[in-house]
């Protein structure tokens, strides 16, 4: 399945999503959203969507990191999705592979300017 449902943003050009809109964008985010919030378990999928997004809203202009073993039972399809999700709502993303055995391991987010 394709991550990338839309290329829409999620929030207002100049705008950042903070936890309190983790809902509103899971609602909006569209089919792969849905799909692995379902697999997943639409709470636990939240969670780590309003982690993601409380720790970005905390860091300011900072970079943050997420990498699967931050979660529980995560794995880089989910992962992915969410750096999808979190990058149409007013922040960059940028995957993190490990340099040595080329292997999707997270990803890095910050504040987009």
């Amino acid at each position: 399945m394709d991550l990338d449902d839309s290329k829409t943003m999620l929030v207002r050009p100049g705008e950042a999503a903070g936890p309190d809109q983790s809902q509103r964008l899971m609602l909006e985010g569209g089919a792969a959203v849905t799909q692995c919030a379902t697999l997943t378990g639409w709470d636990v999928f939240e969670y780590m969507v309003r982690y993601c997004l409380k720790i970005l809203s905390q860091a300011g202009d900072g970079i943050c990191g997420f990498y699967i073993d931050d979660f529980d039972s995560c794995d880089e399809y989910t992962l992915r999705v969410i750096q999808r999700l979190i990058s149409r709502s007013g922040y960059t993303t940028s995957d993190f592979i490990d340099s040595d055995d080329n292997q999707y391991k997270g990803f890095w987010a910050w504040r987009t300017k």
